[in-house]
């Protein structure tokens, strides 16, 4: 409120700018085009070599261990909050210090040259991967990890067998350098080359390829593909960095038959094992059955432990924690993983109840030796004569192995689920997330309108009961309700729409299950059966922007910004619109061909007094 202001010259002079309000991008980052994973790891890669670029035409060093090109770039950009930026504020530092955005806006190609520019869309689109789990503004270090998803997802999958062989490779050539075969922990130590306790994918790459002290293996032993594959199947938290319990419990699952500890015959005879290896039978091929069928074993098999945990604790649990304390009463190897015998017998102790008639079955078949024409048993061995076709073999494969579940149907549902993850073990989380895909297949694909017709009705039911229309953190806690994990399942958010309250409370008639289904589905995009507060806050939020609701902060009122705003608004109002240059060129050129006479009569028909002059107002 001083009186002392500086003239539009004097800012010119200090260099002082008037700051204007950014252009909000929210909607058009909503609604931008979606590209595949491997163009935006392209894309990120084009960004970060023209950071590169600029760093070395400033003069600057580049560590190349080390960069951190992206706070540098981040710094530059935004000096008065080191290390944030918003979406306006890399753009701009991309179009007027990098002059890597396209003006055409032509997108980049992966295939084309690699210092083309990249579109705005082409941006866009890498905003929204990397602000997933940011808010409206970004670090450097969001960034960073962003892109390294993004490179991490287009790197290849491995097949067991071929995890097992680069273990193994990897093991000879500890044991050939440093007599360590099977010590995972010293090839670790080996690994981490600046002794942080954390291994990063440099670190195991060098250790791999370099010479002594590393392993020095070379490329046709294992790839470069190879390693890459390694290293996404280590990191499946997808941080950048591993500690000694993640790698060695990877290679020790991997590369058992390697490990240094070893049982004496002694020792697994005091500890019940059988020091002979086991004549466990393989596993029978999968009988016919079709994906429907599967989709519906799978939906039984779960409703009935669900149902028999509900039964023997008196709880209803989620679909991890069942399956967890599953594989938990299951698992006597105490190596978290569960093969598909063992998985078979535990189901039968759990879930399936003999009839009176199999019981008797079952007794009598310990009876057998007995002859069936002896007189001696009086009625005793009368109640125990049964007809012949009750005495038939029953077929393995119609076997029950829970109340409505056979041998059949449960053979084909492990081949469904071990058999494309190419495991002879299934660890809880591996049968539970194979359960729910399967499920998943058969619920429908929503449209854009109907996801966000579908967001509207919740958002307005939740505002009804809860005063919390458009806010979503407050509905996922809601959801999530007593679990601490700050996640939720599919049917943790079905029960919360549909039950009463303190639940929302929608009926079938509001919100069909099919509409349901489909949100869920476009909401779980990576199919693991959960998502977390970053993903249905990002989602909800992007389909509220594009039905046109904002909530973006805005001034309270009464405040000075609320005051200045206004009173900005209003001169603005007050200002009458200006003609252009073209304009008033061309109202000169008419007005010019007409006679005094005519512009006074003009004006006396308009009751306007002439006085000579004619002004644009």
């Amino acid at each position: 409120n001083s009186m002392h202001r500086l003239t539009e010259y004097s800012k010119k002079r200090r260099g002082i700018e008037d700051k204007k309000e950014d252009y909000d991008y929210t909607q058009e980052i909503a609604i931008a085009p979606t590209y595949d994973k491997e163009t935006l790891a392209a894309v990120a890669s084009r960004l970060t070599l023209a950071i590169h670029d600029w760093v070395v035409s400033c003069c600057l060093r580049v560590d190349s261990t080390n960069p951190n090109l992206w706070p540098r770039f981040i710094d530059e950009i935004e000096k008065e909050r080191p290390s944030r930026v918003t979406f306006n504020e890399l753009l701009k530092g991309l179009q007027k210090t990098l002059h890597v955005v396209s003006e055409n806006n032509e997108d980049f190609s992966k295939d084309g040259d690699p210092r083309a520019p990249v579109s705005q869309a082409q941006i866009m689109a890498f905003w929204r991967e990397t602000e997933k789990f940011c808010g409206g503004e970004v670090t450097s270090q969001g960034i960073d990890n962003a892109i390294y998803r993004l490179q991490l997802q287009t790197w290849p999958v491995l097949a067991v067998s071929e995890l097992q062989r680069i273990v193994e490779a990897m093991n000879n050539a500890a044991d050939k350098w440093h007599r360590s075969s099977g010590n995972w922990y010293k090839v670790f130590v080996a690994c981490d080359s600046d002794g942080s306790g954390t291994l990063t994918c440099q670190e195991l790459f060098d250790v791999v390829r370099k010479g002594y002290p590393s392993l020095s293996i070379p490329s046709r032993v294992i790839s470069d593909e190879g390693l890459r594959g390694l290293w996404r199947a280590v990191d499946k938290n997808q941080t950048g960095l591993i500690d000694a319990k993640e790698f060695m419990s990877f290679m020790r699952l991997h590369g058992a038959q390697l490990s240094m500890h070893k049982l004496t015959a002694y020792s697994q005879r005091l500890r019940g094992m059988s020091p002979v290896v086991s004549h466990q039978p393989a596993v029978a091929a999968a009988p016919p059955r079709s994906r429907e069928e599967l989709q519906n074993l799978a939906r039984r098999l779960v409703h009935e432990l669900s149902k028999s945990f509900h039964k023997r604790r008196g709880t209803v649990l989620s679909d991890q924690d069942l399956w967890a304390l599953f594989f938990k009463e299951a698992d006597h190897k105490k190596n978290g993983r569960l093969t598909f015998f063992q998985l078979e017998t535990h189901l039968k102790e759990s879930l399936c109840r003999q009839s009176s008639k199999q019981a008797a079955l079952a007794s009598c078949s310990s009876t057998m030796p007995m002859s069936a024409g002896n007189s001696g048993g009086g009625a005793d061995s009368q109640a125990l004569t049964l007809a012949p076709h009750e005495l038939a073999i029953v077929d393995p494969a119609e076997e029950l192995v829970t109340r409505t579940l056979r041998h059949g149907d449960l053979l084909a549902i492990w081949h469904a689920i071990a058999g494309e993850l190419g495991v002879t073990e299934v660890s809880a989380n591996d049968w539970r997330v194979g359960l729910y895909r399967l499920e998943l297949e058969s619920w429908p694909d929503a449209s854009d309108d109907d996801i966000m017709m579908v967001v509207r009705k919740i958002s307005v039911q939740a505002d009804k009961w809860y005063r919390a229309g458009g806010n979503w953190y407050k509905i996922f806690k809601l959801v999530q309700g007593a679990n601490a994990s700050d996640m939720i399942g599919h049917r943790d958010f079905f029960d919360i729409i549909r039950r009463p309250l303190p639940s929302l409370a929608m009926t079938e008639k509001q919100l069909s299950d099919r509409e349901l289904k489909g949100l869920w589905k476009a909401l779980d995009v990576d199919r693991s059966g959960d998502v977390d507060v970053p993903e249905f806050m990002c989602f909800m939020r992007r389909w509220e922007v594009k039905w046109g609701v904002s909530h973006s902060p805005k001034a309270a009122e009464g405040s000075i910004v609320h005051r200045a705003r206004m009173q900005a608004a209003a001169t603005e109002s007050g200002k009458s619109a200006r003609l252009t240059d073209e304009a008033m060129a061309l109202l000169s050129r008419n007005v010019a061909s007409l006679s005094d006479a005519t512009l006074k009569e003009a004006y006396a028909t308009w009751g306007l007094e002439w006085d000579g002059y004619i002004t644009e107002w």
